[in-house]
């Protein structure tokens, strides 16, 4: 069981997950579905990963030394600042601040955040257990399933918005069928990627079933298993009737995608517990 560090650690892990994720994701989809209206929501998932990232790294010092002490020890957090843990921090930071940047202009601006939002996510790439036991080919798996995730994550509030509201039921079914269709590739890759890691990372089913870490890892599977099976009826039922006008299925797709928020609540709050405090079985 985590101490108060480490449950201080997984929490802020999350939200700094939740924050790369959805500023990242929701410039993608502006790239790729064309949404408007997106700069505030995105600004301010940056905003929150912003935070999250700083506060994240200061928590590694007080981890090391033992006490909050740690956490604005300026020795302590200028040897961080050499490790992979700091490449990781400023990888973050500088491409949030891309994001950001690019958000204030019209002509290429998402262009410039979503280059922003992916070197954000590289930073995931710089530390955890992948870096740590393979090479550059599992870390651009890696990498790839971030994206496709991000991309997934950063159409929810979008279009929950849009199905919420009656006026814009036509405009809603056009971005759910938008994503619909970059989903199809996208989600097959997430998945893939996952698997591969997995398999790189535990070997066998047996180590997944016999270790703290992979049962841990079997309720971010069940957290994907139930966004599939949501993304499923989304893109076969819900988005084709709104496009025939019924409104009642747009009250159906809000719901979904509540449920799907659940989803990737416990699929990051899994991942961070496992990239926070657990290790792999030996």
């Amino acid at each position: 069981m985590p101490d108060f560090w480490g449950i201080l650690t997984i929490a802020v892990k999350w939200a700094l997950y939740f924050g790369v994720l959805g500023a990242a994701g929701t410039v993608f989809c502006a790239v790729l579905i064309g949404l408007s209206q997106f700069r505030s929501l995105a600004a301010s998932y940056a905003f929150i990963a912003l935070a999250s990232a700083v506060l994240s790294f200061m928590l590694k010092g007080a981890a090391l030394t033992g006490d909050a002490t740690g956490m604005t020890d300026p020795e302590m957090l200028s040897l961080l600042w050499q490790t992979k843990s700091g490449l990781s921090l400023k990888m973050q930071i500088g491409g949030l601040v891309l994001l950001l940047l690019g958000l204030v202009f019209a002509r290429y601006g998402s262009g410039i955040a979503a280059i922003g939002g992916l070197i954000a996510m590289g930073g995931f790439v710089t530390i955890g257990h992948i870096p740590d036991r393979a090479g550059w080919v599992l870390e651009a798996v890696l990498l790839m399933h971030l994206v496709c995730g991000a991309f997934w994550f950063g159409i929810l509030v979008p279009l929950r918005r849009l199905a919420a509201d009656p006026a814009h039921l036509s405009k809603a079914a056009v971005v759910g069928g938008k994503f619909g269709r970059i989903a199809l590739l996208a989600v097959p890759v997430l998945v893939l990627a996952g698997g591969l890691m997995t398999y790189n990372l535990l070997g066998s089913p047996s180590a997944v079933i016999g270790s703290l870490y992979g049962q841990t890892l079997l309720l971010k599977v069940a957290a994907v298993a139930l966004l599939l099976g949501l993304g499923a009826i989304n893109k076969l039922r819900f988005v084709p009737a709104m496009a025939c006008g019924e409104t009642r299925s747009a009250a159906h797709l809000v719901r979904s995608i509540t449920f799907e928020w659940i989803g990737f609540a416990v699929a990051l709050a899994v991942t961070a517990t496992l990239t926070s405090s657990l290790s792999l079985p030996v």
